[in-house]
């Protein structure tokens, strides 16, 4: 009687199993009357207001129903060749990409994220599918190699200067440069090159710079300054440069200090980099040094790269670092320096120590 009954319990429940599985079956495959919407792109043109680093202006972003046709930026007062250059390159980013979720430009980061910020809210305005509004996909390339007869890495003033030099003597010359933007430090400068009066005076430049550092100064480094400043001058003349007068600066009655044209530093790199390019000096932006290669007998042969789309290896005869100093990296000050760790940097925010570290990872002294 238990086992007919128990029989008669396990017919029931896998008869139930199968009720239960052929209803889920059957509402599966029932069609579905839910109508998915299809994001409403509306062609045509929206004008929104953007907040530059150097105050307000608009951008004019137009539409076509499937795509971004134009983005035209109205008059603003982004820094000349920094913020304004990092506006040029990032049009020419989001309508090659077709989307305003492009990096922000290196170098003028502030001016370049306030506008991608203001070309999103256009689009999304127009009804714009995520698609335009998402990180474009980054298509890595297999390392490149590279051979010149000079490498110079760092694009600012130091950098350009020496790129250029070294073209005159008929190098071939590679320069790279981290962030997107050349310039550097000098670049956000007020454009004052010093230099000494006349013979007399170098002694005089390098006794006010060794009372200035209290005696913390490599005097015959300073001499060398001193010696060469004059050339350094005549340089920038032989550029281009202009000056809009010589006059005192600092605690030094002499008038030592050439002011360039505008008062700013992108006089200077502006020149800087329009000698480069006539030189014939090669120019990679957006492409950061990672590492000296160094032979067996302890020379160095070149250095490795890096950029957003692929790493690279350089092979140069001889390597110039030109790469700034580390007062952008808390983690080097608070090494080096603790006092200033928490200093904010007045200088190009890409001043990171990149070369010190490179140079100390092959054995230079840091002395």
């Amino acid at each position: 009687m238990n086992v007919r009954r128990n029989y008669i319990c396990i017919c029931m429940m896998l008869v139930a199993a199968v009720f239960f599985v052929g209803c889920t079956q059957k509402k599966a495959e029932a069609p579905s009357t839910a109508v998915e919407s299809a994001p409403v792109f509306q062609g045509g043109t929206y004008t929104v207001p953007v907040q530059g680093f150097n105050g307000a202006y608009t951008a004019t972003v137009t539409v076509d129903g499937q795509s971004i046709t134009d983005i035209v930026l109205g008059e603003h007062k982004e820094t000349p060749h920094i913020g304004s250059t990092g506006l040029e390159i990032m049009v020419q980013r989001m309508l090659d990409a077709q989307t305003a979720g492009v990096d922000a430009v290196s170098g003028a980061t502030v001016s370049t994220l306030m506008f991608r910020h203001a070309v999103s809210t256009a689009l999304k305005e127009a009804g714009a599918p995520a698609a335009l509004l998402a990180a474009p996909p980054v298509a890595k390339q297999e390392t490149q190699q590279l051979s010149t007869d000079v490498l110079v890495i760092g694009g600012g003033g130091a950098g350009l200067s020496a790129a250029i030099a070294a073209a005159r003597e008929g190098a071939d010359v590679l320069l790279i440069e981290k962030q997107d933007i050349l310039g550097g430090s000098t670049a956000i400068s007020a454009g004052i090159v010093y230099s000494a009066l006349d013979d007399v005076d170098e002694t005089a430049v390098v006794d006010y710079y060794m009372d200035r550092a209290q005696g913390n100064a490599d005097a015959d480094l300073l001499g060398f300054y001193a010696g060469h400043s004059r050339d350094t001058i005549a340089f920038l003349e032989g550029i281009g440069v202009q000056w809009m007068m010589k006059a005192p600066s600092g605690t030094a009655p002499e008038p030592r200090a050439h002011f360039s044209t505008g008062f700013t530093g992108t006089t200077l790199t502006e020149a800087l980099i329009a000698a480069a390019e006539a030189e014939g000096v090669t120019i990679l932006t957006g492409v950061k040094g990672t590492e000296l290669i160094q032979a067996a007998d302890g020379s160095i042969t070149g250095a490795r790269a890096a950029s957003r789309t692929g790493d690279y290896v350089i092979n140069a005869g001889a390597v110039i670092l030109a790469t700034g100093g580390y007062d952008a990296s808390t983690e080097m000050k608070e090494l080096y320096a603790p006092s200033s760790a928490q200093d904010f940097p007045l200088s190009n925010k890409g001043n990171t120590g990149d070369g010190i570290s490179m140079g100390l990872a092959v054995g230079a002294d840091s002395a």
